[in-house]
């Protein structure tokens, strides 16, 4: 049996400045293949994903929507 991993990634975002922006980038990323849970907060800049993910679609989605990854931490 294959057993997914979970994991939980933390991107620094460059670019939202509202609520509105916070609002699409979780949509982006809860719409990404895998994700289990977002946690976006524009204040700070902050996305938390955690599920099964691959992070390279989510940044290039977030990238052409014009919110650039400044820093990618796993935990």
């Amino acid at each position: 049996d294959l057993i997914a991993q979970t994991n939980t990634i933390v991107l620094q975002i460059q670019g939202m400045m509202c609520k509105h922006c916070q609002t699409k980038v979780y949509d982006i990323i809860a719409n990404s293949q895998g994700v289990k849970k977002v946690l976006v907060d524009y204040k700070s800049g902050e996305a938390q994903i955690v599920g099964n993910i691959k992070i390279e679609p989510i940044i290039q989605s977030l990238k052409s929507a014009g919110y650039p990854i400044i820093s990618i931490k796993e935990n």
